[in-house]
Formats: C-alpha cells, structure tokens, sequence
C-alpha cells in the first residue's frame, strides 16, 4: 500500500482499527457463553434471575456482569440481546415437513438426530455488519424447549446439520438460484432439496467427494425428494469439476465448516468465477468470509503504516492465514491511501469480492 495520510485520517482510521479488536474481543466472549459448561440452563436458573436469560446465562460463567470493560462491549455488541426462538418457524419448514431420514450407518458415518436442550444459547444466523465502523455482531437464540434435529457424524464428530443457522444463512442463496444450478457439497441435501421445489430451477448437478455421504444420502434422503428427476449427484473433487468449464446459471459453495476453515477454500473457488463469467456465484456464510477477509486487510494496512513491513516480510508463511495475508499485501502493494474514502474502499464489500478473485491460492 501506498499511504500518505493526515493526523485526522489517521485519527479516524484508529477507529476501524480498534473496531477489529473488538470484533474479536466480542467473539471470545460469545464463544464463552456458549461453551457447553456454561450453556446449560433449566427453568429454576431463569427464576433466581428473574426470568432475566443473559444474566442467567452469565451466572453460569466466570465474566463479571459489573466489569468497566464487559459493559462498555455490552453496550456496544448487545450481548445480552439474545432471542427467544419460535421452533415452528423451523419445524414447519418443508424440509423438516417432508424430509424425515431414519437412522442410517455407513462406516464411521452416520445419520441421527440431536438436540438443542431447553434454554440452550446458540448462533441461529449470519453475522450482523455494521456500515460505519464494520462493528460484526453474532445473533444468538435459544429455544424454551427442545429442538431436535437430523445431523451426519463423522468419528463422533458433527460433520453436517439441519440446525436454525443453517436455514437462515441458506436463505437468501435459495431466493437466488435459477436455471440450471451446480451445488458443490451435498450435506444432508437441505439446499438441493429447497431449490428443486423452485420452478425456476430446472436442473440440479451436486458434486460431493465423499462417496459414503452419497450413499447415505440416496439410500435415506433422495427418495423422500418430490423433484428428485431434477438432480444428479456426482462423486468428484470440486475443484477438479470446476476445472472442466461446464455451463451454469448458478452455483452454490458449501463444502466448510465455518470460517477458519472456510476462507481458503473461499478463495479457492472465487478464482473460478473469472473464467465462469455469465455464471452467478452464491457462497455458504460469505458474509463472515469478507469479514475475515477486511480483518486480514486490516491487519496489512497497520504492518505497513506502524510496523514499517516491507516486502521481504510477506515472502514466508507458517500457516494458511499467513499466505493469504501475503498475498493481499502483493494485491494491495501499489493501492493508493491519501483519505478516509480510500481507506473505506480497500474495506468495502465490492473491493474484497474482486480481491478474492484474484487472491488464487
């Protein structure tokens, strides 16, 4: 990057700086209110609270509710704005209506169903982005009662889930497909399933690369498809389906877990959306991928202006996060900041999304 900025820009760019401490402040603490020591409320614990949740919930932790600093990010990222949940606006969702797989085994995998207790507190949807400062906050919810839910293990692992963020973060990428459709990652089929019941979706190609998850899926799952003449799954590498240039109107990205182990595979595949170019490209959470993106651009921008990195200090990396922060330094090398509107650009959505199309990895 090249910056030349005044102490007022420089002032009011702190700002943004300080923003992404705290983001990931914010997320340490949520991860404590979540963690399943802490989370695991009943009726007698709201009453000692006086039907307060949050502070039910805190009691059960470690955090100090009268602390300076976890009031001053209280105020600012609303923790104690947790929602009770409806369940029927998940139960009555046709996936959960109609989709209702038994037991099924295959090897180290397999397919039950699990549940969210009573009271327990959860992320049910994307991140929240605020526009000034970029602040990220994490809906959390819980149910009055139990949730059950349909779920593949992998080795006592959670590998796929139909749970409330799946549905609210699947969405708008449901809206948003048309014509013929490639979906890379088949999980229990929850988005093949929604888009084929879409007139305007004629034609369905999964790719997974896990061919026991596709037998458990066509032995449990499939037949219970009203439109299953409109899919086909294939057994392939995702990138190496990619490779072969196929026609699409839409595709769908969902082959991570979350963002850490997500970003890369991101980046992975936005590549292909320069030679895909009358194609339209959905991906599962890429809301908190951009958010780690400006995190990690972010970080750049204070290597350069107050750690004085060069070139030479971008050359090695230790881990994934390291090569890609290298890499946007090489992509932003010759990016020009002289004002608070050039900083915003480099942090805006449009910059990140064509950044990560040529960030190929």
């Amino acid at each position: 990057m090249k910056i030349s900025i005044s102490k007022d820009v420089e002032k009011e760019i702190n700002k943004y700086l300080l923003t992404k401490e705290d983001n990931m402040s914010a997320v340490e603490l949520i991860n404590i209110l979540l963690s399943e020591e802490n989370n695991n409320l009943d009726q007698q614990d709201l009453l000692r609270n006086g039907n307060n949740y949050f502070k039910a919930l805190i009691e059960k932790t470690d955090v100090d509710i009268n602390d300076e600093y976890f009031k001053s990010m209280d105020e600012k990222y609303h923790f104690s704005d947790i929602k009770q949940l409806n369940e029927n606006d998940y139960t009555e969702n046709e996936y959960f209506v109609n989709i209702k797989p038994k037991f099924a085994k295959n090897k180290n995998r397999y397919l039950c169903y699990l549940t969210y207790n009573s009271f327990q507190a959860f992320t049910y949807d994307e991140i929240n982005i605020d526009n000034k400062y970029f602040k990220e906050t994490v809906p959390v919810g819980y149910f009055k009662e139990k949730f059950t839910y349909p779920a593949i293990i992998d080795q006592d692992k959670i590998w796929m889930s139909i749970i409330p963020h799946e549905i609210n973060t699947m969405k708008k990428p449901i809206k948003n497909a048309f014509g013929k459709v490639l979906v890379i990652g088949l999980g229990l089929g929850y988005f093949t399933y929604m888009i084929s019941l879409k007139d305007e979706v004629d034609e369905i190609v999964v790719i997974e690369k896990d061919k026991k998850i596709i037998e458990l899926f066509n032995e449990e799952i499939l037949p219970r498809f009203v439109n299953k003449n409109k899919i086909k799954i294939i057994n392939k590498d995702a990138f190496e389906y990619l490779e072969e240039k196929h026609d699409f109107d839409y595709v769908f990205m969902d082959i991570w877990h979350n963002v850490g182990d997500g970003i890369y595979l991101y980046l992975a595949t936005k590549y292909y959306e320069n030679y895909y170019t009358n194609t339209h490209f959905d991906y599962w959470i890429e809301e908190s991928l951009i958010a780690m993106l400006r995190r990690m651009i972010l970080t750049v921008f204070e290597e350069q202006y107050y750690s004085h990195f060069t070139s030479k200090d971008y050359l090695k990396a230790k881990n994934k996060n390291d090569k890609v922060i290298n890499k946007i330094y090489f992509y932003t090398e010759n990016y020009c900041i002289n004002n608070i509107d050039d900083f915003r650009n480099m942090l805006s959505n449009d910059f990140l999304k064509e950044m990560a199309k040529k960030l190929y990895l």
